[in-house]
């Protein structure tokens, strides 16, 4: 688990991650049913944030409407994180952390 060592995890009572579906497409709704089964009731895509350090969870926030939080730590080239920032809806823009250190 990558949140471990930053001390976040705890702050999260639920998510979805890259072990529970190969397609990170699919994350969010796997989010969105322990959320509703947490909390009792739904959650609206847009009120889903996906956290990520690939530009595919960047696309994942995307594909469903989310918002997306982009951490850049260093194993993907910056050109790839510029294609993955060129998207139409500021809604879904990136927000940046910066480099995550190792």
């Amino acid at each position: 688990m990558k949140l471990a060592p930053t001390g976040l995890w705890p702050r999260f009572r639920v998510g979805a991650f890259g072990s529970d579906d190969m397609d990170r497409r699919r994350l969010p709704a796997i989010a969105r049913e322990r959320a509703r089964a947490v909390a009792g009731r739904e959650f609206p895509f847009e009120r889903v944030t996906i956290i990520g350090d690939t530009p595919l969870d960047v696309d994942c926030a995307r594909a469903c409407g989310a918002v997306a939080v982009a951490v850049a730590t260093g194993q993907h080239p910056t050109r790839s994180w510029r294609r993955a920032s060129r998207i139409t809806s500021s809604r879904t823009s990136p927000t940046w952390l910066g480099r995550w250190p190792r």
